[in-house]
């Protein structure tokens, strides 16, 4: 038998989030997260209903970054009176790029750092706001995506302010008032 294609493939059943799981329920045949035939009826699902979906998902992202932001300040010593900020860093309605994987160096990760005036502008554009997320850790044996991360500054994001960094169980690269955690809800 010929090979057709190649691909990693997911499994649908914890490869999508619960807010779309919901609306598959609702909308396609029972057996949606086993059957292809089952997506035929995907086009009938109103653009509400799936971006109704997609806020759901997006705000509950947003609870679970925030919480790690705190959580991760909080390891670093300082005082949960100080964390109040925290509750607003992310903004669930900006456009969010991610990286999603081992921060290695061949993969180029570090490219956005390469312009810093273009980042910057990009990054404080109050009309297009925008966030990105580095979700991964880096190989112990790669010093110098630790290195990049490290030198990059580590003060408390506001709403419009500069780029930091934060490493803890998930890599989050916070930008002005908002950041996210790739996810496929998002």
């Amino acid at each position: 038998m010929p090979i057709t294609s190649v691909t990693n493939g997911v499994h649908a059943a914890t490869w999508v989030g619960p807010e779309m799981t919901a609306v598959y329920d609702r909308h396609l045949a029972p057996d949606w997260a086993h059957n292809p035939a089952a997506w035929r009826r995907v086009g009938d699902i109103g653009d509400d209903v799936l971006w109704r979906a997609r806020a759901r998902a997006r705000e509950r992202l947003v609870q679970r970054l925030r919480g790690w932001v705190r959580a991760a300040r909080e390891r670093r010593g300082e005082s949960p009176a100080t964390l109040a900020w925290t509750d607003e860093v992310f903004d669930p309605d900006a456009l969010t790029i991610g990286f999603a994987r081992r921060f290695a160096e061949y993969k180029r990760g570090t490219l956005l750092l390469r312009q810093p005036e273009r980042l910057k502008a990009l990054l404080t554009a109050t009309d297009r706001p925008v966030q990105f997320v580095f979700a991964g850790k880096a190989h112990p044996a790669t010093t110098s995506a630790r290195t990049s991360s490290a030198s990059s500054s580590t003060s408390r994001p506001t709403r419009r302010s500069a780029p930091a960094w934060s490493w803890s169980r998930t890599t989050t690269w916070t930008s002005p008032g908002c950041c996210t955690r790739v996810s496929t809800c998002g």
